[in-house]
């Protein structure tokens, strides 16, 4: 089994024994934190409390009142993860299972009727297979 060192991993798995079978691989690869979360509420309190970035690094607040919406309000104890990671939308999913982290807050835009996060994955917190394959695929 290999170290137990690697950053933690969100399952994107809406169908739970696959979810299972999932986290079960990663914990043998030495995964030591696997979390697998359906309500939008949810989905933001699993970022509050798991996936906001370093302050130094996160982008200022510039939206006026009632145009932003921020996590530690809703901070609390997830009670369904699986639920509330497939909450999330797949390629902010995938950002996070590379080590990716979020703003504190995201922008509501009312034009578009959604949501903005500002999203960064650091490559130096990327595992290191996925980074490598992540670049062979640039290569081509």
């Amino acid at each position: 089994m290999a170290a137990s060192n690697r950053a933690p991993v969100l399952v994107l798995e809406e169908d739970f024994l696959i979810a299972l079978d999932l986290e079960e691989a990663l914990r043998e690869q030495g995964v030591a934190e696997v979390q697998v979360v359906s309500d939008v509420d949810e989905a933001l309190a699993l970022l509050a409390a798991s996936h906001i970035g370093p302050e130094s690094l996160r982008p200022l607040r510039s939206a006026g009142p009632g145009k932003g919406l921020d996590y530690p309000a809703l901070a609390g104890m997830v009670q369904d993860r699986k639920a509330a990671l497939a909450a999330l939308p797949p390629l902010l999913r995938f950002y996070l299972s590379l080590g990716g982290w979020v703003s504190d807050h995201a922008v509501i835009d009312p034009q578009l009727d959604t949501l903005h996060v500002f999203t960064c994955v650091e490559l130096a917190r990327m595992p290191k297979a996925r980074r490598e394959s992540l670049r062979a695929l640039a290569m081509d």
